[in-house]
């Protein structure tokens, strides 16, 4: 067992977190923010393994960006077709990619589109282009998916922000991290916004957060 683990600890479902001291402890399903010494140490005798049944229970108590109307599992994959209930996407079908239970934190607007870029995610990490390039190989673009992959905002959006704008950005993150709400007169609403005028698309204001923190991830650290 290993943390990131879904399990079950005294019949209730969880993930196994690591502390700062190596011991592993058990977080229950929809715990919210959390210390330490809140959660019960565990050890490999006092947990129970999951099923995938189980585990796919856990990532939908988890999940918080809408209403689950299906869930569609390829191997190591998994993704919730869902309704967004975002304020600024409400009744948008999305679909959002798990690998090995784990949530990549990007959806996308096609089943299609969502098995591409997750297997480019796995084989290429978050900054691939491979997506995107494969879009365009077999015209998908032309069948209305336009925009949806998260590096075409990187291309876009992100690397037209100034150093300050995007210092801006990161402070829009911390703020909503912190609130709960994503200001309106934010910076991170407002390229969100432009980006979806300019390509008639309606991009989730919560994918946002990973756009935000991969450009960041690569000027400052080349990744």
């Amino acid at each position: 067992m290993k943390s990131g683990d879904i399990v079950k600890h005294n019949h209730v479902l969880g993930k196994l977190v690591k502390d700062d001291k190596g011991n592993l402890l058990f977080l229950p399903v929809n715990f919210g923010r959390y210390y330490y010494h809140e959660l019960d140490v565990v050890t490999e005798n006092n947990i129970e393994e999951t099923t995938h049944e189980e585990k796919i229970d856990y990532l939908r108590l988890e999940f918080n960006w809408g209403i689950v109307t299906n869930v569609h599992c390829v191997g190591e994959y998994v993704i919730f077709e869902y309704i967004s209930n975002s304020k600024d996407s409400k009744g948008i079908t999305f679909y959002h990619a798990f690998m090995d239970y784990k949530n990549i934190s990007i959806s996308y607007h096609t089943l299609d589109q969502c098995l591409v870029g997750t297997i480019a995610y796995k084989y290429d990490g978050v900054n691939s282009k491979a997506a995107n390039y494969f879009y365009k190989m077999i015209g998908m673009n032309d069948i209305g998916v336009k925009g949806d992959c998260i590096m075409i905002l990187f291309e876009q959006i992100t690397e037209k922000l100034t150093p300050e704008e995007l210092e801006s950005a990161y402070m829009d993150l911390i703020d909503w991290n912190q609130n709960g709400v994503l200001k309106m007169e934010s910076i991170i609403r407002n390229i969100r916004n432009q980006y979806n005028k300019e390509n008639n698309i309606e991009f989730p204001v919560h994918s946002m957060a990973n756009v935000i923190l991969n450009e960041i991830a690569k000027r400052h650290y080349g990744f």
